[in-house]
């Protein structure tokens, strides 16, 4: 499924896995002005109450502090059910803003940078 609007900067990608985790893939820039499309594709998953929910964020080329609020308000739900939020595929940009932020920690980086999210990039849409 595709969400966001051809006027918007964030697009957004929401598949599974073949074990049935959540995947939300971004692709442009997560600010005040495209948030609201990841933000209803991230409280779509954790309605699921999921284990896990991966966030493929090799698309992603910028994000502020819209982005990295929602990216917080879902790990905090989603770990009060004892899961946690999976972030795949982490361009070095967007790494840096998390640790400067201080919540790089929070998330789980895979060491496998052959993740099961993957597949979504191509699946991203043709402009």
């Amino acid at each position: 499924m595709q969400r966001g609007s051809p006027s918007s900067t964030l697009e957004v990608v929401v598949g599974v896995t073949a074990s049935g985790t959540p995947v939300i893939a971004l692709f442009g820039e997560c600010d005040l002005a495209s948030a609201e499309p990841f933000r209803d594709c991230l409280l779509d998953a954790l309605q699921t109450n999921p284990r896990e929910v991966i966030l493929d964020l090799a698309g992603l080329e910028f994000i502020d502090s819209t982005g990295l609020n929602l990216m917080v308000q879902a790990h905090k739900q989603i770990s009060e059910g004892g899961g946690r939020i999976a972030l795949h595929n982490v361009p070095p940009a967007v790494a840096k803003v998390l640790a400067i932020a201080g919540i790089d920690v929070l998330f789980r980086h895979p060491e496998d940078t052959r993740s099961p999210a993957l597949s979504l990039r191509e699946r991203r849409p043709t402009e």
